[in-house]
């Protein structure tokens, strides 16, 4: 229920929307942080339980990259959290709720800069890791990004030349 001075400074109908704006910003982080957590079980369930090989987690890791679904969904979370904390503290307090908007836009700016990098940085060393593993032996099978659609083909390599299936 809006307070009688959030009402003055917007009126009835600007503060529900404020109201439920945030509120489907709060739903929308929590559901989120649920999908981020699905994946995160489901991507170490399947390398730890379902694939065999090295070769064949490193494929399904590179088909379904689930590294880039678990930083969409955390960072689809900070922003709906953030932005739920920016209209809960309009909503809350119209004197000094966009002191909060600044607040919390400079803190999630922040944490954008510091979530990038440190997700390059992984990714930088995932590259290192990869390349000292195969370096030895080389993968029999490569995925070729073709064109704009994202198709992929398999590429099979073998001492006699590549066969495309």
């Amino acid at each position: 229920e809006l307070s009688p001075r959030t009402e003055e400074t917007f009126g009835f109908t600007i503060g529900q929307a404020l109201v439920w704006t945030a509120y489907g910003c709060n739903v929308l982080s929590e559901v989120s942080a649920l999908m981020t957590l699905i994946v995160c079980f489901s991507t170490r369930y399947f390398l730890l339980m379902v694939l065999p090989t090295l070769e064949s987690k490193i494929e399904w890791v590179q088909r379904t990259r689930p590294i880039i679904k678990m930083t969409y969904g955390y960072s689809c979370s900070v922003w709906f959290f953030s932005l739920s904390l920016m209209f809960g503290g309009i909503v809350a307090s119209p004197d000094f709720g966009f002191l909060a908007v600044g607040i919390m836009a400079i803190l999630a700016w922040a944490a954008a800069c510091v979530h990038s990098q440190m997700y390059l940085q992984a990714t930088f060393l995932l590259v290192e890791e990869v390349k000292n593993v195969l370096h030895p032996m080389r993968s029999r099978i490569l995925y070729v990004e073709e064109g704009s659609t994202g198709w992929r083909n398999a590429v099979e390599s073998s001492s006699g030349g590549e066969k495309e299936h």
